[in-house]
């Protein structure tokens, strides 16, 4: 979810965004790292926060490579000499991406096999 993305547009800080949502800072932290999955209900709280719709809050697969891979060009990123875990961290300080989003473990199960070409990741069609 883009959660601290969105926040983070509005110029909110997580407690004030925990306060619209009727939540704790604590819990919208865990949230932004995609280290809990949020009720439904949470979801439509921070859509109406955001003043978006449920659906964007979510990336996409194309949105989420596009934000990695302008990470990687931002950064200057050299693929064949950084970890995934690297990467990770330089696109959740850099973009915001959670550091646990399920794009990540589709990265993960193909890291050996991704396809690098221009220094760009790119998944692995099944």
């Amino acid at each position: 979810m883009k959660i601290a993305k969105l926040r983070k547009k509005l110029n909110l800080t997580q407690q004030m965004l925990a306060e619209v949502c009727d939540t704790s800072q604590q819990q919208i932290a865990k949230l932004e790292r995609g280290i809990v999955d949020p009720r439904l209900s949470t979801i439509r709280k921070l859509a109406r926060a955001f003043n978006v719709s449920v659906s964007e809050m979510f990336y996409s697969r194309e949105e989420f490579l596009f934000d990695i891979n302008s990470v990687i060009k931002e950064e200057k990123l050299n693929l064949k000499n950084i970890s995934l875990y690297a990467l990770n961290e330089h696109c959740l300080q850099k973009k915001q991406i959670p550091s646990f989003h399920p794009w990540w473990e589709e990265i993960q199960t193909w890291w050996e096999e991704i396809q690098i070409k221009k220094n760009k990741v790119q998944f692995i069609k099944e």
